[in-house]
């Protein structure tokens, strides 16, 4: 793990004060909030929860506000369902062109947040999901630091419980969240 006063020189380095971290109430972003308030300390870190409603479940939106709420991270809510109703186009949208639009959204909105407060954008993409392809470019796999970046999906499962990431969320079952029944 980076020490605080690592962090706090490469934080210093890159002339930045902050991070934003899309908290989704999976393991994931949990881990990365987790190793964030770590290296930085809670003050300095915000995560930013952007359900789609009627399809992010109660439970996710649980799991995340319980672990801000923990880890005393300020979070904020931002549906993003205004934004996707937004984007209307004169032509017929294919399916993958409407599930990659929601990454994209809430990576648009990370980076609203990062420039407005002078903060960097934690990515949350394993290493599996990297190798896989599984990830929207210029959505969730955007980032300015991805901490996670190295780790196999099973080694995110393990420092998770080493973190002492609450088990609500390690056992759930992961899903994007993309469209029913992911």
């Amino acid at each position: 793990f980076p020490t605080r006063r690592s962090s706090d020189l490469f934080m210093q380095k890159i002339n930045f004060t902050k991070v934003v971290v899309g908290l989704s109430g999976g393991i994931d972003s949990a881990v990365c909030l987790k190793l964030a308030v770590e290296a930085l300390g809670s003050e300095n870190i915000t995560a930013i929860f952007m359900p789609e409603n009627n399809l992010t479940s109660e439970q996710n939106k649980k799991d995340a506000y319980d672990l801000a709420n923990e880890l005393n991270v300020q979070i904020h809510s931002i549906p993003i369902n205004p934004l996707i109703e937004s984007a209307k186009t004169p032509w017929k949208q294919s399916n993958i062109a409407k599930i990659n639009l929601k990454p994209r959204i809430r990576m648009m909105m990370l980076y609203n947040y990062a420039n407005t407060h002078n903060a960097i954008v934690i990515g949350t993409s394993n290493k599996s999901e990297i190798l896989l392809g599984y990830g929207t470019k210029f959505g969730d796999t955007a980032s300015d630091v991805l901490l996670i970046g190295d780790l196999l999906k099973t080694e995110v499962y393990k420092l998770a419980t080493e973190l002492g990431i609450p088990q609500s969320i390690i056992e759930k079952i992961p899903s994007a969240e993309l469209l029913e029944n992911q």
